[in-house]
């Protein structure tokens, strides 16, 4: 058996399981425990033991590695912060403030197309962290695009849609740092003096799937148009049934209790969501600014204290910042506001109220952790050295390229990775170092090399919208209120859409082609892939 399982094509395996099992039976527990399951099992079986040894070893280590994801200091504050915005999001329905802010954004958005742009511009205002993208937009948006009859797979669309692109395209990110570590690594290993920051910057006109992909969501809202599952689900939402009924639910957020002898005045939705959104953004630049000055980097620390408030220190103190810890900490000053505005004028009907409601909103996003904690401990499992998942499809796909298609190559192969083990960053982590040093091989150019950069930091997003491991995908269907499964069904033909396209895009660019071209060409496939393929809702 440990012959057998050698193999490195196994590598695959939890994936291909967790991926086959969620499609098959619509159950993301029952899907990701089983690739969990047997990615252990892998492990085992190639340490030597034996079946019945393996099998029931294997269940007994599910809880160890589930374990060690929770241990994971960036994995507890993201379990901690999805609580915190849990209790945020009863609060707010309580109170009446959630609301009092959807019917303010109402004189706004007064229809299907306008309820929906609407939620599109506030994924792009939530431009700092993917994750605060994710859990904020649903949660706000939800009643206005309930009221015009959008369906609540669309909503999660336009949220995870605009989450991790625009988070990868702007300066000033909880992305940016990590992205430009991993470029200065790889220009460090090919011994160029070359700027990553000055990389990362020419790489976003580049950046053709996060660009596309936000283009196309403005499309299908103007066009009317709509095709494959996403069709049928705003088609149902015309008749009136904006959530589809479902025996796995992704939360429980939809039947809070109201205290209906209350009534908020607009301001207590509004300000609470502002603190949440300008205090992260303020303890970001915080949190990176004191990384950096208890470090013992003296450049860095000579930037903030000479110009502090300049693009490039800001953008480096964002980068260096513990997002996890500072969503954290900017829910914990929401809930505080909401007692403020809310609870000192009567809103809770007595003084455990508010305690209950916090605890009943933390309490409704459990079933969200078990399926992150699920999900990361797979990424974990495929990522160890036994299966070594990344490493083997980059060896794979990427042996047999002429340096032209190098850029179409990496972006192919970022996209699988990322959906085969629901991670951006590690896909990242993972692949700039390879891809990087084979671009400089086969074609020793900086703007080459720019542009294989980009590819694979656009490539990672194409895999992670696509993976029902994914934890901004996960995040996304959560904070809008619709199965997780459903999500990813409705959301992964656009994806792959939009992907396509953007392949396209490296080929054109690779083999040297205008970026003029290339945008105009894109966005004409866009406009007629949408209306030949898709249908009017």
């Amino acid at each position: 058996m440990e012959a057998l399982f050698s193999y490195e094509i196994w590598s695959l395996a939890p994936a291909v399981i967790s991926v086959f099992l969620a499609f098959k039976y619509k159950n993301v527990y029952l899907s990701l425990f089983s690739g969990l399951y047997f990615g252990i099992f892998i492990l085992n079986a190639q340490a030597g033991l034996g079946l019945i040894q393996s099998l029931i070893k294997s269940l007994v280590e599910i809880p160890v590695y589930m374990t060690q994801s929770m241990g994971d200091p960036w994995n507890a504050g993201i379990i901690i912060q999805v609580l915190l915005i849990g209790s945020i999001i009863y609060l707010l329905t309580y109170t009446g403030g959630l609301n009092a802010l959807a019917l303010t954004i109402s004189k706004y958005a007064k229809s299907s197309k306008s309820s929906q742009l609407a939620t599109w511009m506030m994924g792009l205002l939530i431009f700092f962290d993917d994750y605060a993208n994710s859990l904020i937009v649903g949660p706000v948006m939800r009643t206005v695009t309930d009221k015009y009859n959008v369906s609540r797979e669309k909503l999660a669309f336009i949220v995870d849609a605009t989450a991790a692109p625009i988070s990868g395209l702007v300066l000033v990110s909880t992305w940016v740092g990590y992205e430009i570590s991993l470029i200065a690594a790889g220009v460090n290993d090919i011994g160029q003096d070359f700027s990553p920051l000055s990389i990362f910057i020419h790489s976003i006109p580049y950046r053709f799937y996060n660009i596309f992909m936000l283009i196309f969501i403005v499309l299908t809202i103007y066009m009317v148009r709509e095709f494959g599952p996403m069709l049928k689900a705003q088609r149902r939402a015309k008749s009136g049934e904006v959530k589809k009924t479902s025996k796995i639910k992704s939360e429980k957020t939809d039947d809070i209790e109201v205290n209906e002898k209350y009534t908020a005045k607009a301001y207590e939705g509004i300000v609470p969501i502002a603190v949440l959104i300008i205090s992260a953004i303020t303890l970001f630049y915080y949190s990176g600014y004191s990384v950096i000055m208890a470090g013992e980097d003296t450049q860095l620390i000579n930037m903030l204290t000479s110009n502090p408030f300049s693009m490039q220190s800001i953008a480096t103190a964002y980068s260096s910042a513990d997002a996890s810890v500072v969503l954290s900490q900017a829910a914990i000053l929401t809930i505080l506001t909401i007692f403020l505005l809310s609870g000192l004028k009567g809103a809770f009907s007595n003084k455990e109220k508010g305690i209950d409601l916090m605890l009943s909103g933390a309490n409704s996003l459990l079933p969200t952790i078990f399926v992150l904690l699920l999900a990361w401990s797979i990424g974990s499992i495929m990522g160890s050295d036994g299966l070594d998942t990344g490493n083997y499809i980059a060896g794979a796909l990427g042996s047999w390229i002429p340096y032209q298609i190098v850029p179409l190559t990496i972006f192919i192969i970022a996209a699988f990775m990322a959906f085969a083990t629901g991670t951006s960053f590690g896909t990242m982590g993972i692949l700039m170092p390879l891809a990087i040093p084979l671009a400089w091989a086969v074609n020793p150019d900086l703007a080459f090399l720019t542009l294989s950069v980009s590819a694979v930091l656009t490539g990672t997003i194409v895999g992670d919208h696509c993976s029902p491991i994914s934890d901004t995908t996960i995040l996304s269907s959560v904070g809008s209120g619709v199965d997780h499964l459903d999500h990813v069904q409705t959301q992964m033909p656009y994806a792959i859409m939009v992907g396509v396209i953007s392949g396209l895009a490296y080929l054109f660019a690779g083999i040297g082609i205008s970026l003029v071209i290339i945008f105009i060409t894109s966005i004409i496939l866009l406009v007629s892939g949408l209306y030949y393929i898709g249908e009017k809702v």
